[in-house]
């Protein structure tokens, strides 16, 4: 541990010695910008640089020679020569800074202060059992003036600076002590330290004049997912085994739920390669949660040594407060809660920084809306997805994604009382490139269970046999390589009340049969049923039904790629037959 300084400024004119917290080399800095808080960035896996303050307290911004600049902070997010601080007027004032340490790795803690009228302030630097003393800072008279203390050291263990006006003789009632700032340096290339930090935080209103744009197909997106319908999302798997996953649920409340939203648009998210819609330009949609509670859940996987950035686009309708948690196994980084106690829309970005670990633990980030008195009836929490971006090579090579909406919560799968139900589970194989390629994926349960089954085509089979509500897991694996396989769990559900219909009987009194259909052929009677719906709306192509028979039962289908109807009907997909004239 070494100490250098003080090197004197002025307060105001002649040299200036701007300070730029967002430099490459910074790993963690702090900006005390007003009464009782300060800026700050957490870029330092585990604890973060801190400071404070004793003595009768001020703000001021008229040290023009020490202005910080940063684009990342947070209360409020950004500054361009912010030469705001704080002051401790009296003598014992203190100011008190905690540098936390990295294995292995050599540091250079940068201190700003300042002071009116202190005729001593003593300053000491102690790591563990260690202490040094620091040269002192001295005003030189009735005046104010600046410094810059610098400090080096290297290790895990913290260090601790401590600055004490020891001495007020120059002006036994206004003499201070006042901090600017301080930051870490971090030579480039140093080893990062696994845990999880918050880069930055990110919001602005809706309908004003910032937009956030993303490109979840640049080179360096590695993993990504795209909230488009409720409960689906667009996905890129890139990184085989874990993939970037998010899971949503409604609160409590008289209009709780999940929906699609398409005005939220200052967010627009573009991608070439999804796993449910084909492409998306800038697109605006994102699902809402409405309700006391409603939670939204990325998790992000690891690699060990690597680091990552994780990027979210959320946003909120009169959210008076979201909790907001990221965490990797035990270590936790903090994270402001979200607040807006109006009747408007707020939308965020955040961005973690995180290293995988050797047990390569997932970084899960929780949304919660624990306050929704703004609008107790339509509060709500939205999210538009998320990427995970890695200067790593990314190593592509031929993998498979699930294509089908994820069953689970209100998707879940019923086990009805009698007969049975069926839902597709289909996965598709990508090549290296991530163009998707026919066929060629089998499908198996991961394990066994009664009254559950998928067959060849992706079609997942439950039937009245299943015992009791659990969770199942699909498994899609190539017919190439077994080793390239993806995984889904499907929640299924026991409804003894669900029964199927009894069928009408073929003799009432009083009507006269007509027509019986039982549907035992390849396919209904095409003398009787027409296999388009409203066919003289649109093309023959648009028009026509999807259905199969099984076991004496026509069963309507819609592909997940079902293509719109009708010009004339914005958005309406329909598979359906009819009979002729009747």
């Amino acid at each position: 541990m070494s100490a250098e300084g003080p090197v004197y400024y002025a307060t105001a004119g002649g040299e200036a010695n701007p300070v730029n917290a967002s430099a490459s080399d910074v790993a963690d800095w702090v900006h005390i910008n007003a009464a009782g808080s300060y800026n700050s960035k957490a870029n330092v896996a585990g604890d973060r640089l801190r400071f404070e303050g004793t003595g009768s307290a001020s703000a001021s911004a008229d040290w023009t020679n020490f202005a910080f600049s940063y684009t990342d902070g947070t209360n409020p997010i950004t500054a361009s020569g912010d030469a705001s601080f704080r002051f401790y007027t009296g003598k014992g004032s203190t100011g008190t800074f905690t540098a936390p340490g990295a294995a292995g790795v050599t540091r250079t803690l940068e201190i700003y202060m300042g002071s009116w009228a202190a005729k001593e302030v003593q300053v000491t630097a102690a790591r563990g059992g260690a202490e040094a003393a620091a040269a002192p800072f001295t005003a030189g008279g009735k005046a104010g003036r600046l410094a810059k203390y610098t400090f080096t050291y290297t290790g895990e263990e913290p260090l601790v600076v401590r600055f004490e006006l020891t001495d007020d003789g120059y002006d036994t009632k206004w003499a201070s002590l006042g901090f600017v700032g301080a930051r870490i340096l971090q030579p480039s290339g140093e080893p990062a330290a696994p845990g999880v930090v918050l880069k930055s935080a990110d919001s602005f209103a809706k309908g004003s004049a910032t937009t956030m744009t993303a490109d979840f197909s640049a080179a360096d997106v590695v993993d990504w997912v795209h909230l488009d319908s409720v409960p689906r999302y667009n996905s890129k798997a890139r990184m085989g085994g874990a993939r970037l996953r998010f899971e949503g649920a409604a609160g409590t409340g008289p209009n709780s739920g999940a929906s699609a939203i398409t005005d939220w648009s200052n967010v627009k998210l573009s991608y070439t390669n999804g796993a449910v819609t084909a492409a998306a330009s800038g697109s605006s949609k994102l699902t809402a949660y409405t309700g006391l509670g409603s939670t939204g859940t990325f998790t992000a996987p690891s690699k060990a040594g690597v680091q990552r950035t994780l990027t979210i686009f959320a946003g909120s309708y009169a959210g008076a407060n979201i909790d907001v948690t990221a965490a990797m196994g035990d270590a936790a980084v903090e994270v402001a809660p979200l607040r807006n106690g109006q009747k408007t829309t707020q939308l965020y970005r955040y961005i973690f920084q995180y290293t995988g670990t050797e047990a390569e633990e997932p970084l899960v980030v929780r949304f919660t809306l624990s306050d929704n008195s703004t609008d107790p009836g339509w509060a709500n929490l939205g999210f538009y997805g998320a990427s995970i971006t890695s200067e790593e090579p990314v190593v592509s090579e031929p993998y498979i994604a699930f294509t089908t909406v994820s069953l689970t919560g209100q998707e879940a799968v019923t086990a009805p009382a009698s007969g049975k139900t069926r839902r597709n589970v289909t996965a598709a194989l990508f090549n290296e490139q991530g163009e998707k390629q026919e066929g060629g994926v089998l499908y198996s349960l991961k394990a066994p269970v009664a009254g559950v089954s998928v067959d060849g085509q992706g079609v997942l089979y439950v039937t009245s046999e299943l015992a009791a509500s659990g969770t199942v897991t699909v498994v899609a694996t190539s017919a190439a390589n077994p080793d390239t396989f993806a995984e889904t769990q499907v929640e299924v559900v026991k409804n003894n009340a669900l029964r199927d219909t009894p069928a009408s009987p073929l003799e009432k009194d009083g009507w006269v049969l007509f027509y019986n259909e039982e549907f035992e052929g390849e396919g209904p009677d095409p003398r009787k049923w027409s296999g388009y719906y409203l066919r003289s709306w649109t093309t023959d192509e648009l028009a026509q039904g999807h259905y199969l028979i099984d076991d004496g039962n026509l069963i309507l289908t819609a592909p997940p790629d079902l293509a719109q109807w009708c010009s004339q009907d914005a958005n309406q997909r329909v598979s359906g037959i009819q009979t002729f004239e009747r």
